[in-house]
């Protein structure tokens, strides 16, 4: 009798395994996870955004993740001409990343052509001639502090931003085109917070006024008669020194 009890219950777990696994077919919770009874595992991921990444799962089945929401850069803002303080006539971007070094040469001779200027890609020469100064994220800059001297005329420009928070631009790059005017410009205000470096990739010249000394003079009224009693006495002594003097015997 005690056999036969053993064996009715592993009977009833043979035939209680397979309805088991059957049953399983999905099973939802609220946060976006399924478990299936072929033994797989699908997480709906964090926010929704698909990161389409999977990896094998228990039982032989596979577990794949939706991947996180909000795990990619936001796009900068774009550029507008009162970004600065001397409105530009032009400006480019904002570029995604700080593309103002010397491996993303492509990206600023693009920057710059869309504002109409062209620029020969050297930026070994931007850089060893200190025209590529940090700003540390300063709203305004003295220019004769960063580069020695202040701009004039047509100027152009390249900004980075690292940010600045909810007020500020992302991880972007500029450019600007601007005048500075014939007396030049010193200060230059930015309307952004979060600046991290600059590239002054063109300037003016400051105006040259000539030395005082270099002024003609008019001659005077008696300096005139002196000069012109001068070329008479001149030309009395040529005259005379041309006779000839003729004798006879």
């Amino acid at each position: 009798m005690r056999n036969f009890v053993l064996l009715a219950a592993s009977a009833a777990m043979c035939i209680a395994a397979p309805a088991f696994a059957k049953n399983g077919g999905s099973h939802g919770s609220s946060g976006g996870n399924s478990h299936s009874g072929g033994g797989s595992q699908g997480n709906g991921g964090n926010g929704g955004n698909g990161g389409g990444n999977s990896q094998p799962g228990n039982g032989g089945g596979s577990q794949s993740n939706g991947g996180n929401g909000g795990g990619s850069n936001s796009t900068p803002v774009a550029c507008s001409v009162n970004d600065i303080s001397v409105a530009a006539l032009a400006c480019s971007g904002f570029y995604a990343g700080n593309i103002l070094n010397g491996n993303d040469v492509a990206a600023q001779v693009a920057g710059l052509a869309a504002i109409g200027v062209t620029w020969d890609g050297n930026y070994s020469a931007l850089d060893s001639e200190g025209r590529k100064q940090d700003l540390n994220g300063a709203t305004q800059f003295d220019f004769q502090q960063l580069f020695g001297q202040k701009v004039y005329g047509i100027t152009v420009l390249g900004i980075h931003f690292g940010g600045g928070g909810a007020n500020g631009v992302g991880n972007g790059t500029a450019f600007y085109k601007f005048d500075a005017g014939a007396g030049g410009t010193d200060l230059l205000s930015l309307n952004y917070p979060g600046s991290s470096g600059i590239a002054l990739y063109s300037t003016g010249h400051a105006p040259i006024s000539p030395p005082h000394d270099t002024v003609p003079s008019v001659p005077e009224p008696a300096s005139w008669m002196m000069l012109l009693a001068g070329f008479g006495l001149i030309g009395g002594l040529l005259r005379s020194s041309r006779k000839t003097t003729v004798r006879f015997a």
